[in-house]
């Protein structure tokens, strides 16, 4: 990343250096190479900062959307935890009311067929009321 930053003024630079030594082995005259040479360094300077914006930005776009998908991962984790918390709390909740036991008892109004206890009367030891 280091390079990035670095790479308007050494692209320009560079440029620059080919460009002088193109000019120079073609024409002679000094003044005519360095004013192509200041030339190619602002435009390829320029072109240098706009290679390093494109690039600096699609760097923080990609670390952005990994950011993003990570985030996605831990709702995603989270929601599948949340679910099978709620599913083993069901299980469990289920199991709870399968160990009740229930007793569904229905009482019949049968009058007739009850009969009290007869308290008022006792038996000796050989089954007989006493006198």
């Amino acid at each position: 990343m280091e390079y990035i930053r670095k790479l308007p003024f050494l692209l320009g630079a560079v440029m620059s250096i080919i460009v002088g030594l193109l000019s120079y082995s073609g024409t002679g005259n000094n003044q005519q190479v360095f004013i192509k040479m200041a030339i190619s360094m602002i435009v390829f300077y320029i072109i240098g900062i706009f290679i390093k914006n494109v690039v600096i930005s699609y760097n923080r776009n990609m670390e952005e959307k990994r950011r993003q998908e990570e985030l996605l991962e831990r709702e995603r984790l989270m929601e599948e935890e949340r679910i099978r918390i709620e599913e083993e709390e069901k299980a469990k909740s289920q199991e709870k009311n399968n160990r009740k036991s229930k007793i569904d008892i229905k009482v019949e109004d049968n009058d007739g067929d009850f009969v009290p206890l007869n308290f008022g009367t006792s038996k000796n030891d050989d089954g007989n009321a006493p006198d």
